[in-house]
């Protein structure tokens, strides 16, 4: 289905012009299929990652629907994306199937390190029940990853009482006590 364009003149004219639509290739599709799933196994809409990332909801949608190819976004909306999904260049770039060829130009802007973080400092638990807060919801039995040396910037995870909460440390419940740093969350192993 084609799009129509109208473009006004200082004169007061129009002039109309029929655009194509964006073609969806198969890789398109593949790439927001996996986004979809990503989502769907957090339990999350496409609103909750617009807010995650600053990415409008529309754009989240158009990568979903293979209109707009993860494989060709900019740095600067690679690094929104995937600061909102919580992960790394190098496993954005594995998940997404972004060929090796390409992987200098489809990254993100972040300081420092590529790709993962040191696994020795790490810790990895499986969460027995839901961890939630500031808009989040990891379902329970999630393998939950933590760095326990940075308890203070980030998503922190902080145990309340029996439950497990996720959130700034400013916006922790009154006497939770930290874990750690955000760093991923999966299905148990």
């Amino acid at each position: 289905m084609a799009r129509r364009r109208t473009e006004s003149h200082q004169d007061g004219n129009e002039t109309a012009e029929l655009m194509p639509s964006p073609v969806v290739t198969e890789q398109a599709l593949s790439r927001g299929l996996k986004l979809q799933q990503w989502l769907d196994r957090r339990g999350l809409r496409q609103a909750d990652l617009a807010r995650m990332s600053g990415l409008t909801e529309m754009t989240i949608s158009k990568y979903i629907s293979g209109k707009t190819d993860i494989g060709s976004m900019r740095s600067a909306s690679i690094t929104k994306l995937l600061d909102g999904m919580f992960v790394s260049d190098a496993w954005a770039w594995t998940y997404f199937e972004i060929p090796v060829e390409t992987r200098s130009s489809w990254r993100s802007l972040r300081q420092g390190k590529m790709g993962p973080p040191e696994q020795g400092a790490l810790e990895t638990f499986l969460a027995d029940l839901p961890v939630q807060g500031s808009g989040w919801m990891i379902p329970a039995q999630s393998m939950l990853t933590v760095d326990p040396a940075d308890k203070s910037g980030g998503l922190q995870i902080g145990q309340f009482g029996g439950a497990y909460w996720i959130a700034k440390k400013e916006e922790q419940p009154a006497g939770a006590v930290l874990l750690g740093r955000f760093v991923s969350s999966g299905p148990p192993a």
